[in-house]
């Protein structure tokens, strides 16, 4: 049995398809856990590998200081039921994206919900 995961940005409501997650090779051999990527709606092609971590890189600076979890697609089709998500289906499509602002790490850093750092903050100071 094969199960699907994605990356998706509760702020922004976009997600990105991050295939099956995997432990065995296509020739039957145990490999550490890995997610195998999808197939490209513009191209056909399948993205996976390196391709696939650049896509995750892109996504991951887009929506830098947002939220954002890993989930199954059973939760998914289960709780949006309306359609409202936006599902990035090609490569071209994220990299066309323009990354605004531009990355500042100083900003950035100030641009982090209250809720958040209170919740980073409780977790340091329990070390």
């Amino acid at each position: 049995m094969s199960h699907t995961y994605h990356l998706i940005c509760i702020d922004c409501k976009k997600v990105l398809d991050l295939g099956k997650i995997a432990n065995l090779d296509e020739t039957g051999c145990s490999i550490p856990w890995m997610f195998t990527g999808f197939r490209d709606q513009c191209d056909g092609h399948r993205i996976k590998n390196d391709q696939l971590w650049k896509l995750v890189e892109r996504f991951l600076i887009l929506h830098r200081g947002h939220e954002l979890r890993v989930v199954s697609e059973a939760f998914l089709d289960r709780e949006d039921k309306e359609g409202l998500l936006h599902y990035i289906d090609s490569a071209e499509e994220l990299l066309q994206l323009e990354i605004e602002p531009e990355p500042d790490d100083i900003r950035d850093a100030d641009a982090v919900p209250p809720d958040v750092a209170v919740k980073i903050a409780k977790y340091l100071s329990g070390l």
